[in-house]
């Protein structure tokens, strides 16, 4: 019975101390917790648009960049389309019964054409040459790279031009900065 007595004398030491640890604890946590709550709200209270972190940023850049791409409206109808890859454009085509002459120049502060049709006897300037000449430049697809004979076939045919020229003149200042000319002659 003695060891009775001690066992239950060290059981309830033990549990004294335990309840003891764990009021310590619990008595701290009720401390602690509303110090973690203010630091939460002071530390995210600071963070204003000033302050965005560079990961915050970059979503909103994407996120703008996403928005004008969908208002965008189709790349047909943009201005960078309507630039043509030719800063230049200087076409004189000659044939026995007449000479066809086109120029386009466009640059920063606009646009400037002229079509003397010689072949049916008219001539357009300013606005109206300019619409003219850009439909049919716009259907080229030829490059500084193509060769020759391909760019004066298809010169001919987007101008709707006889193939029977004497001789063939054309001066291309592409948007890349490189000039080219083209000539042919026939008899």
């Amino acid at each position: 019975m003695l060891l009775w007595g001690y066992e239950s004398l060290l059981m309830g030491i033990v549990l004294e101390e335990t309840n003891f640890r764990r009021r310590s604890f619990m008595d701290a946590a009720k401390k602690l917790i509303p110090v973690f709550l203010i630091s939460g709200l002071v530390i995210s209270g600071c963070n204003t648009s000033d302050d965005m972190t560079r990961d915050d940023a970059v979503l909103e850049e994407n996120q703008s960049e996403r928005e004008a791409t969908d208002a965008a409206p189709p790349q047909s109808e943009t201005a960078e389309t309507d630039a043509l890859r030719f800063k230049e454009f200087e076409l004189e085509v000659e044939y026995e019964d007449g000479t066809y002459e086109a120029e386009y120049e466009g640059t920063e502060l606009g646009e400037e054409g002229e079509i003397e049709d010689g072949l049916n006897g008219s001539e357009l300037k300013g606005e109206e040459a300019v619409s003219a000449l850009k439909a049919r430049l716009d259907n080229l697809t030829i490059t500084a790279d193509s060769q020759d004979q391909e760019v004066i076939q298809e010169v001919l045919e987007k101008f709707q031009l006889p193939e029977d020229y004497k001789s063939f003149k054309l001066k291309i200042n592409y948007t890349d900065d490189r000039e080219v000319r083209y000539e042919d002659s026939q008899s």
